[in-house]
């Protein structure tokens, strides 16, 4: 950028490089802060401004960097001192001003500012706090007393999982109040908000009488803001499509509104009444739709360009988004974990990058496809690391299919918003303007279930390193500076196309690992070999709803695992085996389950059968003594138990074992088998020592015998089971058993996943962070 134009973005850039170091990486920003600095330096020296000018400008990006960092810093700290006090399930009584509310399912949730909590810890003063309530008893501007139970946001459980914690703190939300109540109100409400929250619910009520649920809250969302209410599996489908966007109130939606209603006055009124009434009118919006990140960074945009046309000065994209980033980075550095945040602004982003091509490149602008195309492409290249971090996998139809949707978006926000409006006085009138709607989110919803069906549809990326974040954007960065130099344009965008294929079709294994996932009061086991081949264990849960879908899954999508080669089933109850079905009704390959041939053969043994069939997936069967083995000969998976001809009828005492061995780390597998198996187990099998034993039926006092830890001698122990279990899992007598060896003991409940690599084990948050 050129820096005599642009002194703010060069500072801006400083100061978030700054919060960046202190928030992930601090040696590695420090350095992309450092190379930066040279650049502008030399960019500067290039421009004959050198001496004292120069010494100043390098001394005020240098303090920008620190200013950057010791924000965050006081961040952390306060973050550090809110944890402490946050203890789950604590009594508290709250004292706070109540700013924004919504309604989710059957609850509603209230976000307080300028509180006062006291409890058993202490008293603690917050900026702001969440409370969910069962009833909506409150206005908007009131002062509220209110008890109930402190509830803490949570880290993941697993590498993929939903990092609760850091999304609340990226809206400055340190903890939650649960089970709350009302006790007493204070002062006024703040009627034109209120008024405002009563008209917004009036209005979603209008769209779901004259759309239907499903239609209404995709229009409700994209108009009020309100999503919670969704259909699940339409916020899939646009997900996966690449065009969840479009739903989002963002950039293009008040765009399209604000410049909608300032050329409209401006045929009436004069400039500076016509900027102030449409800004007024956008900030009234932005209320109404709950000013989100993405929405306050628009709205911010669209003042700076009212006040610039207003002083008849050119409005300059990336000083306003420079502007918008530093107040926003200012008032919570933890900004950087919302996913919004970064999607809003690596969308501008895309737009500049667009612009910059059409000026370098083809030297004029570009006919509506063309330009929608280019841009959109760009938008696309900046936000994919973004989308690859955030969801672990990417859609390459999104550019062909938003190809449909944005001609859409100002038809259909248009009549949305009309046929809202009409709706709170006439169904019947209504119903007939939002009928288009209705047919622009059919065909959406059938150009995104057909580019789904393609080939390659949904490519898993995986959670990308810091390097590849590193390479793609240095890319990027690198084609910009050379964007002038019109010599080997091909082979340039030939090398970024093979950066970007090669970061993409990563991450590359350079040597194999192995987990046991938290998954509650279940099992469920990754192997990930260094020769490609993935593997997995059991997957099921009978505490955790849906465990495939959010636990499961993302982890697989994390790891960048596009295919499970064989999945061992060592029973068919529940709790082994519910992840797995919905793994694979999800779509994700499963090319083989493996089943001992000794397995009982019951009703769960035929429904799986029928499952298998209908999802295309083979079954193998492994008999006691056969082995499965990688084709570099690095792993190899032995079937231990039970007999082929096996006469049990229990399924837990027909559990398949399974002895692993992968370079040399050993690790021994017994399902949910009982003593008596297991003392036959060590009877028939000749063991070396094993360096990780999976605890059997997830630490029952009935397995996990003497016998058997004499013979294999573990030197850790993994044991898998959901926290206040009924069934008292893992026993005392378990644990002393494994303690008096000296074993170490790894419990899922306290320590979250369990992660083997290079002969070490790691839990907990140095995995899951």
């Amino acid at each position: 950028m050129p820096v005599n134009k642009r002194k703010l973005a060069s500072l801006a850039a400083s100061f978030l490089l700054g919060i960046c170091g202190v928030l992930w990486n601090f040696p590695l920003f420090l350095l992309i802060f450092l190379l930066y600095f040279l650049w502008q330096c030399s960019v500067l020296a290039a421009g004959k401004i050198r001496g004292k000018r120069l010494g100043l400008y390098g001394a005020v990006l240098l303090a920008a960097f620190v200013l950057g960092g010791a924000r965050a810093a006081c961040r952390e700290d306060e973050s550090r001192c809110a944890q402490s006090f946050f203890i789950q399930g604590e009594d508290v009584s709250l004292l706070g001003r109540l700013s924004r509310k919504e309604e989710k399912g059957e609850q509603f949730y209230y976000y307080l500012k300028d509180n006062y909590l006291k409890s058993k810890s202490g008293t603690y003063t917050c900026p702001q706090i969440l409370v969910i309530l069962s009833a909506d008893e409150s206005s908007i501007g009131e002062t509220l007393v209110i008890k109930g139970k402190i509830k803490t946001f949570h880290k993941p459980e697993n590498e993929g999982g939903f990092h609760e914690l850091a999304y609340y703190q990226s809206l400055n939300i340190e903890g939650a109040v649960e089970e709350a109540k009302v006790e007493k109100s204070y002062g006024g409400p703040d009627k034109f908000r209120e008024y405002l929250y009563q008209i917004r619910e009036m209005f979603r009520e209008s769209y779901e009488n004259c759309m239907g649920n499903s239609h209404g809250k995709v229009m409700a969302a994209m108009t009020l803001g309100e999503k919670s209410g969704m259909d699940r599996e339409l916020k899939e489908l646009f997900q996966k499509s690449g065009v969840s966007h479009f739903y989002s109130i963002s950039g293009i939606h008040l765009s399209i509104l604000g410049m909608t209603v300032y050329r409209l006055l401006r045929k009436k009124c004069t400039g500076y009444t016509a900027a102030a009434l449409s800004g007024i009118f956008i900030s009234c919006y932005g209320i109404f739709t709950g000013f989100g990140i993405s929405q306050t960074r628009a709205i911010g945009m669209f003042f700076i360009l009212l006040w610039g046309k207003c002083r008849g000065k050119s409005y300059d994209m990336l000083t306003a988004l420079s502007l918008m980033a530093l107040i926003l980075a200012w008032e919570n550095p933890k900004i950087f974990y919302h996913t919004g945040f970064l999607l809003s602004f690596g969308a501008v982003a895309g737009v500049l990058l667009a612009g910059e091509i059409k000026k370098s490149c083809f030297h004029r602008e570009l006919s509506g496809l063309k330009d929608t195309c280019l841009v959109s492409a760009c938008i696309q290249i900046v936000t994919i690391p973004i989308l690859c971090n955030t969801f672990y996998e990417i859609s390459p139809y999104a550019l062909l299919v938003n190809l449909v949707i944005l001609p859409c978006m100002e038809a259909l926000l248009g009549l949305g918003m009309a046929g809202m409006l009409a709706g709170c006085f006439s169904a019947a009138v209504g119903k007939i303007l939002l009928f288009p709607c209705t047919v622009i989110l059919l065909l959406f919803e059938t150009v995104c279930r057909v580019s789904l069906k393609l080939p390659w549809a949904v490519f898993i990326t995986g959670k990308l390193s810091e390097f590849s974040v590193l390479v793609w954007y240095g890319g990027i960065l690198l084609l910009l500076l050379s964007r002038k130099n019109h010599k080997y344009v091909a082979a340039k965008a030939g090398a970024c196309f093979i950066v970007f294929f090669t970061v993409l079709t990563g991450p590359f294994r350079l040597e194999g690992e192995w987990d046991v996932l938290d998954v509650g009061q279940g099992e469920a086991v990754c192997f990930m070999e260094k020769d490609g081949t993935n593997m997995f264990l059991d997957g099921g849960s009978i505490s955790v709803g849906h465990v495939g879908n959010y636990r499961i899954l993302p982890f697989l999508k994390y790891h960048g695992i596009r295919k499970v080669d064989y999945w061992f089933l060592s029973h068919l109850d529940k709790d082994h085996t519910s992840g797995m079905t919905e793994v694979a009704q999800s779509g994700f390959p499963i090319k083989y389950l493996v089943l001992a041939k000794g397995i009982v053969r019951d009703e769960a043994w035929e429904e799986l059968n029928r499952f298998a069939g209908e999802w295309n997936i083979k079954i193998l069967y492994m008999g006691q003594g056969e082995t499965l083995t990688g084709e570099d000969k690095s792993w190899k998976v032995t079937c231990l138990y039970p007999e082929d001809k096996n006469q049990e009828t229990d399924r837990n005492h027909a559990s398949m074992v399974l002895f692993y061995d992968s370079g040399g780390f050993l690790g021994l597998f017994t399902g949910d088998l009982s003593l008596k198996q297991e003392e036959k187990l060590a009877e028939s099998c000749k063991f070396p020592r094993i360096d990780v034993l999976k605890a059997s039926h997830h630490g029952s006092k009935y397995g996990t015998c003497e016998k058997l830890l004499s013979a294999v001698t573990p030197k850790a122990a993994v044991i898998s089971c959901g926290k206040n279990n009924r069934y008292g899992h893992p026993g005392e007598e378990t644990l002393r058993r494994l303690l008096k060896r000296g074993t170490a003991v790894y419990d899922t409940r306290f320590t979250g996943q369990v992660k083997m690599r290079r002969g070490e084990i790691t839990t907990g948050n140095s995995v899951s962070d």
